[in-house]
């Protein structure tokens, strides 16, 4: 049986990123990649072409290649976001399940960009 929401991260690909790297490509790329999809929306805005048929058709497919996006990111994105909650308890020190070389942020009082980020990927 396949989980995919226990797939390797991308920090099994790359070892030099952290827990906070991870997080912050997870929550732009899935934006980034919604940007590039509404660019021939945009050029065609542009163009003056919006009243045309083949806007439409090209708008159409925007919007569900959107959905699917998020379809596929939402569980991922959700998974990566809410780690950063998970912390454990090791040798008198709280560290963060996802990243053990990781201090716990959700108990320091002054990580407003780790809660920042959350939101966002939320």
């Amino acid at each position: 049986r396949l989980d995919w929401l226990k797939l390797p991260g991308l920090n099994c690909f790359a070892k030099n990123y952290d827990y906070y790297a991870s997080l912050k490509i997870s929550t732009a790329l899935p934006l980034l990649v919604a940007f590039l999809l509404w660019m021939p929306s945009l050029i065609m805005t542009v163009m003056g072409q919006r009243e045309t048929d083949k806007f439409d058709h090209v708008s159409n497919s925007f919007y569900f290649s959107l959905m699917f996006l998020c379809f596929l990111v939402y569980p991922f994105l959700s998974v990566t976001s809410v780690q950063g909650f998970d912390c454990y308890t090791f040798g008198g020190m709280n560290l963060l399940n996802a990243d053990m070389s990781e201090p716990c942020p959700t108990l320091s009082t002054n990580n407003l960009d780790f809660a920042w980020m959350c939101l966002a990927a939320a």
